[in-house]
């Protein structure tokens, strides 16, 4: 007792607590609140299997922020779990229900974020083969597991560092032409063509790889990974690399998802969380997530935001047509990766993996798919439109929300 009203003295005095609540919690029994051995696990009993990844994060993200473990402490956790919306991406991903998945032997990932708060309202990842491995020590997919975006990493690695750090516009002029790595390597586009002077909003759009590469070079790349980083990627310095210009990096689909929200949301980041807040038994807060900061000017990001319309509102190029819904304003980015030319499929038309970022005023949603072994090889173009098509599923079941971005 003496030691425990101690630490409450002490936090009374450095104000973490008031002086009520110091005087509150000193005058308790030092026996309230243990937890008989065992009694600690009962409330796992009533949680349904299809929520078990989502607890896993929760547990995690208690014992960082609080260094509580909640089958020896009482108190209360406001999740961020959304059950319904949960439930069908779980559908989704793990049944043939939603979109038949019948011998086609491809995993899908998919991170799906509030853009106002960071709340995490759903994740899933896999297939029916494998949904029992993420359950294993708390991996998942989506937070764990590494998956190469593609071009679809070129907006907050490339654009966003060029819009914030060099005060460019995606109006300005860059040109798509030969351009090199700082081996001497030359960087090339897909079709194997330059396109000569362009905007910066079709450069993205087109997905052009040498104008990726210019501008991180121009940025530096150190000020490039930092400030992808600050919109919610958590790449470490070691893999710090030019190749990650054009999606040569391996990042969880949770974090894409949250760098892409800061932007939905104009350049304020909200740390990703599965809580939304900490009390103990007498709904008295412990902990609640911290406000959002402004890592970008909003006229930036809106710029980024309308660029990325195009490649979702393009009918005649490109995969992003195919996650249009109807009534939603949505921005995205489409991502493809390609065999090496040693590797046996290198060369031809098959893609190992794609992917899709999705962003409305309300969500963020990124996905991924992939073959379960990488020389699976998904097809031309049927395949590697899917993430685009499961966005377009999934968005309606995520959000109800078809306000407007605005400036």
């Amino acid at each position: 007792k003496d030691r425990r009203d101690t630490v409450l003295y002490r936090m009374e005095r450095i104000g973490v607590i008031s002086p009520e609540e110091y005087d509150y919690y000193s005058q308790k029994d030092i026996m309230d609140g243990i937890v008989p051995e065992g009694d600690g696990n009962e409330i796992f009993k009533s949680i349904e299997p299809q929520h078990q990844e989502y607890l896993d994060q929760v547990m995690r993200q208690l014992q960082e922020e609080t260094g509580l473990n909640i089958r020896h402490t009482q108190v209360k956790v406001h999740t961020t779990l959304d059950t319904e919306k949960q439930e069908y991406l779980n559908k989704l991903v793990y049944t043939n229900e939603i979109f038949d998945w019948a011998g086609k032997e491809l995993e899908a990932t998919i991170a799906v974020t509030s853009v106002k708060d960071g709340h995490v309202v759903a994740i899933a990842g896999g297939n029916s083969n494998t949904k029992e491995i993420g359950h294993i020590d708390g991996f998942s997919y989506p937070i764990n597991g590494f998956q190469q975006p593609g071009s679809v990493i070129k907006t907050v690695i490339d654009y966003a560092p060029a819009l914030h750090y060099l005060d460019k516009n995606m109006t300005d002029k860059i040109t798509d032409k030969e351009t090199k790595y700082s081996t001497g390597q030359i960087v090339y586009n897909y079709d194997m063509r330059y396109l000569g002077e362009m905007p910066l909003s079709q450069a993205l759009t087109g997905s052009r790889n040498t104008t990726a590469l210019q501008l991180m070079q121009q940025v530096g790349i150190d000020k490039a990974y930092q400030f992808a980083n600050e919109l919610g990627l958590n790449i470490p310095q070691d893999e710090w690399f030019e190749s990650g210009a054009i999606g040569a990096m391996n990042i969880p689909m949770i974090d894409l998802a949250n760098a892409y929200a800061t932007i939905a949301n104009k350049g304020v980041r909200n740390d990703l969380t599965y809580i939304s807040k900490i009390t103990d038994m007498n709904n008295i807060s412990l902990w609640s997530p911290d406000e959002g900061r402004r890592v970008m000017g909003s006229d930036k990001a809106y710029q980024l935001i309308d660029a990325l319309r195009q490649t979702v509102q393009d009918q005649e190029i490109g995969f992003g047509r195919w996650a249009m819904v109807e009534g939603y304003d949505i921005a995205g980015k489409t991502g493809t990766n390609n065999f090496d030319e040693t590797e046996e499929l290198g060369g031809s038309n098959l893609a190992p993996s794609v992917a899709f970022a999705g962003i409305t005023p309300d969500v963020s949603i990124a996905i991924y798919i992939q073959g379960e072994t990488r020389l699976r090889g998904l097809v031309y173009p049927e395949e590697q439109t899917l993430p685009s098509k499961i966005y377009n599923i999934l968005l309606p079941y995520m959000s109800s929300d078809k306000t407007k971005f605005t400036p």
